[in-house]
């Protein structure tokens, strides 16, 4: 049976600190690629990206349509996760 290390324990209580980076979202469809894709899948896409990496911190979401519409962003994390 090998030995366990005691020279450097792990401490789980111990934070370790990342560095984030505030980013926002551009999402934009074009008149030539309206093929079936919505903006708000790509919106989606680019929000579980940052939520795998845990290091971005989403400040905003941008969107350019054409025919110019409005729409609502939640900038709440996907899940209803509050933070």
């Amino acid at each position: 049976m090998a030995r366990k290390s005691r020279k450097n324990p792990i401490d789980s209580t111990e934070k370790i600190n990342f560095k984030s980076y505030r980013t926002a979202i551009y999402a934009r469809l074009s008149r030539e690629n309206q093929q079936g894709e919505k903006i708000e899948t790509q919106i989606e896409e680019v929000r579980d990206y940052m939520k795998k990496r845990r290091i971005f911190e989403l400040i905003d979401i941008y969107a350019d349509m054409y025919p110019p519409k409005m729409i609502q962003f939640n900038l709440s994390p996907p899940g209803g996760e509050g933070g």
